[in-house]
């Protein structure tokens, strides 16, 4: 049985990484076009910020609720649901990039015929140019609503299915497809669009994504589905629930007994989660300008320095896996807040194009560290803070059973409806219904920390090197880094004891 449950977990595992390849895929694969899309606008900078500013923006509202509404009406409505927003915003960009290459073209067109007729004249906008605009921001949009639908319901399905023991190894291989989406977009939106033209990628992007809906539709099963075919093959005999022997084992009295503790450790992981990711968003927005302006690197070579840094991110995952075997989780994230703070301290001091891509590549393993702890640390914290609130009621997706510590006896609390399902009281001591059952909505609060860091802080640091210079915000970034390890250091620990 235990066997069988570690092919399941592994199983979901796989498939979930490929969906989220598939997301992350279409999500960079515009990076190089973004020229294109923008190249006829009078203000290609504020488009292109447009463009990616909406991601985040509808993303990052719909975490939480998705993750809470995931928890009522199943995962797997969600997930399929995101990935579908993700298929139909790569038609919306198919659409639109051929308007591009058409508006670009007659743009090029008339500054050759001004250039040979020595006319200095500015030229008219196209009239379609807004519209244009327009729909590529609304693909965008759809995007962040795919992603707000997507990962909170990914990762709490994950979460359930999986015991604490395979939290590590399951979550490496989820990262490793996320990152390696994140990489090969990117190449594969330049190749694709030079060879094959420039509705190639989005094409990809639609097949990826309702190749992902067909596996998720197939394999992908929610906790009430697998309780009712339980049900329906007891039919006849006396219902019980069982715990889950190996869970049973990974959830101790003390954790139960002081949620408050998890609650930091949630917390912890949040804020880890938001000053770890702002690196990444810093090498895409704050890295790229400064290497090409006073670095003098071509485009080329920026790709590959964040390649590299994608790449490596995916390649650690596993020996990372292998390290929370032996050391906790917030210790893994301090030791990636060091590698990144390093790296960009580093990108402030050097030029030469072998130690950039070295400082590229120690940022990658700090942000596949920091990502991977983080992401355990909170699926662990939302796993026992639901089995807490529930241990007066339904045991929930682990089917786990109170105990009344006074007496000794199993009390179960349950209600048996009609159908002989039984539901959770799901009430505190007073009552009331208690909000902090929510796998789902947990794993919503971490995402909105993740799309959170991604969006607000290459804006601060935008600012900051406008005013001042890009080297600065390296060196002040990496000072707050460094700064805030030995606080997360004390807060751990203290979480750890109180647990």
């Amino acid at each position: 049985m235990n066997n069988e449950k570690r092919e399941q977990a592994k199983r979901y595992a796989i498939i979930a990484a490929i969906c989220v390849f598939s997301t992350q895929f279409g999500v960079t694969i515009i990076a190089p076009l973004l020229g294109i899309f923008v190249s006829a606008s009078e203000n290609p900078y504020i488009a292109s910020s447009l463009i990616f500013a909406a991601f985040t923006l509808v993303s990052m509202p719909l975490q939480i609720p998705s993750g809470i509404l995931s928890d009522r009406f199943g995962r797997r409505k969600f997930i399929v649901a995101g990935l579908m927003l993700y298929a139909i915003a790569s038609a919306i960009f198919m659409f639109f990039a051929q308007t591009s290459a058409q508006i670009s073209a007659q743009t090029s067109a008339q500054i050759s015929a001004r250039t040979l007729s020595q006319t200095p004249a500015k030229l008219p906008q196209p009239p379609q140019l807004h519209t244009h605009l327009s729909g590529l921001i609304l693909a965008r949009a759809l995007q962040g609503a795919g992603a707000g639908l997507f990962f909170p319901a990914i990762t709490a399905l994950l979460t359930e299915k999986t015991s604490e023991s395979e939290r590590e190894d399951v979550f490496s291989i989820f990262n490793i497809g996320l990152g390696a989406g994140l990489t090969l977009g990117p190449i594969a939106g330049g190749y694709l669009t030079n060879t094959l033209g420039i509705a190639s990628p989005f094409m990809l992007c639609i097949a990826l994504a309702a190749s992902s809906t067909a596996l998720s539709l197939r394999f992908f099963t929610d906790s009430r589905d697998s309780r009712a075919a339980d049900n329906s093959r007891k039919e006849g005999g006396k219902h019980h629930r069982n715990c889950d022997e190996e869970a049973h084992r990974d959830r101790t009295s003390d954790e139960k007994e002081n949620p408050q503790a998890k609650q930091r450790t949630m917390m912890i992981s949040c804020i880890i989660i938001f000053f770890g990711i702002g690196v990444a968003a810093i090498m895409s927005s704050v890295f790229s300008p400064f290497a090409k302006e006073y670095l003098n690197f071509s485009e080329t070579f920026i790709g590959i320095c964040l390649s590299a840094m994608l790449a490596v991110f995916s390649i650690m995952q596993h020996a990372f896996s292998m390290l929370l075997r032996v050391m906790e989780e917030t210790h893994l994230a301090e030791l990636g807040i060091i590698l990144c703070a390093s790296g960009l301290a580093a990108i402030a001091f050097i030029s030469d194009p072998p130690h950039i891509i070295a400082a590229s590549l120690v940022i990658g393993a700090g942000l596949g560290a920091i990502s991977l702890s983080t992401l355990t640390l909170a699926s662990k914290a939302a796993t026992q803070l639901h089995q807490f609130t529930t241990a007066n009621g339904e045991c929930g997706s682990g089917d786990y059973k109170s105990e009344d510590r006074n007496s000794g006896r199993d009390t179960p609390h349950r209600k048996e409806d009609r159908s002989g399902d039984y539901k959770s009281e799901d009430r505190n001591e007073k009552g009331d219904r208690n909000p902090e059952r929510s796998v789902g909505g947990a794993m919503g609060v971490y995402y909105t920390m993740f799309y959170a860091g991604l969006g607000i802080i290459p804006l601060i640091c935008g600012y900051i090197s406008e005013i001042f210079s890009a080297k600065i915000v390296f060196l002040l970034y990496s000072a707050v880094l460094f700064a805030i390890t030995p606080s997360l250091w004390l807060a751990g620990r203290t979480c750890s004891r109180s647990a």
